[in-house]
């Protein structure tokens, strides 16, 4: 299996505490009946904003501040199960876990490469409206959760980045 046909990563939603519900978890090996999908999006650095000013003489603009902003989670997943009543009880519960009116939950990821685990608090947007359109089979059922992370970093075990400097860059 070639290094971009599988999921590096395990992935957990946590209910808001005082939620009496089990985590649940997203790997992209399953008996759950819930399979995490190539397509993650927005668990690496946050989107950016910077404002600029243009220069009062010559081309170009200053740059005056940067801001890391809000971002969205993307989770795509494969759900199913031996008939159509499981697979209704199955999404019945990942829509009770994830019930946006109980608060903010928290997304925890770990890096199957490394085990480091980081983790933000965040709050179902989409996903689960009831789309039984060509993603859904009966026994089995494609859909992509959509969860708002208002914070712009991950808190957990540290993960370093560097970029290195050449001599062209100034």
């Amino acid at each position: 299996m070639a290094n971009g046909d599988f999921i590096t990563m395990q992935i957990r939603f946590t209910p808001p505490a005082g939620v009496n519900r089990a985590p649940l978890l997203f790997e992209s090996t399953s008996d759950m009946g819930v399979t995490l999908l190539n397509g993650v999006r927005g668990i690496d650095l946050a989107p950016v904003t910077h404002k600029t000013a243009r220069k009062g003489k010559g081309h170009g603009s200053t740059l005056q501040a940067t801001q890391l902003e809000e971002r969205e989670i993307y989770i795509p997943l494969l759900i199913d199960a031996p008939t159509v009543k499981e697979l209704d009880d199955l999404r019945d519960k990942i829509v009770e876990t994830v019930n946006p009116l109980n608060g903010m939950g928290k997304i925890s990821i770990t890096r199957t490469g490394d085990g480091k685990t980081r983790h933000i608090g965040a709050i179902y947007k989409e996903g689960l409206e009831g789309d039984y359109g060509t993603e859904y089979h009966g026994e089995w059922q494609t859909l992509g959760l959509l969860f708002l992370a208002t914070e712009a970093f991950w808190e957990g075990e540290k993960v370093e980045l560097s970029w290195p400097l050449t001599s062209t860059d100034k």
